[in-house]
């Protein structure tokens, strides 16, 4: 269904705005991914999960190649800029259903971001993680939403590739371990260095809060603590930069 919208009180414009908020994606559990790239992500790996599209006249003007299993909304330039959470808005939205379905197994080496709350390193850190091959991450509460549109923007499609697995407690941690992973989180502390570090065949790797760490809980329950040799002055890395160090570590193991 193609349908025009020229009033900012309809009711797809309304739940447009709720979007943006946390309190609205988890009461529709809805959540947007604004602009051309991401969108044609979402039309080649999660066409089932766009609930619909919309897009600026001008967008649609020159851009017929959508796909027409969703509804299709089109409204005025300057309602998409009011509706658009960009400075520059590229004229294309999806709005996409959470609906993250359980694997069946994990991979070999998975993430458990644990606490990091920083919208831009977490979108990095998930980019990261797909290219790595980490595609399962585990996500505690009190981090980043995933679902903001900083985050899904940053993650450049792989958030539909990725299976996310969202923990209220650490429960899974000790899951983990039974199931013969090995916890090893990263701190500076009581560490080893990551070069000396030993890459099992399944690990659960452990990116801690940009200010505080990793919990004590998982520190207490690791099996390796490790940390990046730095020889320059800096006291520490970017929470994003020192994840994809460390997984890059990891993804070379048998090569």
């Amino acid at each position: 269904m193609i349908k025009h919208i020229t009033s900012k009180d309809n009711k797809v414009i309304k739940q447009l705005t709720s979007l943006q908020k946390r309190s609205g994606r988890i009461k529709h559990a809805l959540f947007i991914a604004e602009g051309k790239r991401i969108c044609d992500e979402a039309f080649e790996w999660a066409r089932d999960r766009i609930e619909y599209i919309v897009v600026s006249d001008s967008f649609y003007k020159e851009n017929r190649y959508l796909p027409d299993e969703a509804d299709l909304y089109i409204v005025p330039d300057d309602l998409f800029r009011k509706i658009s959470d960009t400075d520059t808005p590229q004229g294309v939205l999806c709005v996409m259903k959470y609906n993250f379905s359980a694997p069946s197994s994990l991979s070999e080496n998975v993430l458990i971001l644990d606490g990091v709350s920083e919208p831009g390193n977490m979108g990095t850190i998930l980019r990261t993680a797909e290219a790595m091959g980490f595609f399962d991450v585990y996500i505690t509460k009190g981090s980043a939403d995933v679902f903001s549109p900083k985050v899904v923007r940053s993650t450049m499609g792989a958030i539909f590739r990725l299976n996310i697995h969202f923990e209220d407690n650490y429960a899974f941690a000790d899951n983990l371990k039974k199931g013969g992973y090995k916890i090893i989180s990263t701190a500076l502390r009581n560490s080893i260095d990551l070069e000396d570090t030993v890459i099992n065949d399944k690990n659960a790797l452990v990116i801690g809060n940009e200010a505080n760490g990793v919990s004590d809980f998982l520190l207490n329950i690791s099996d390796i603590i490790t940390k990046i040799n730095m020889p320059g002055n800096a006291e520490s890395l970017n929470a994003a930069i020192a994840a994809g160090i460390v997984m890059y570590k990891f993804s070379q193991r048998g090569i």
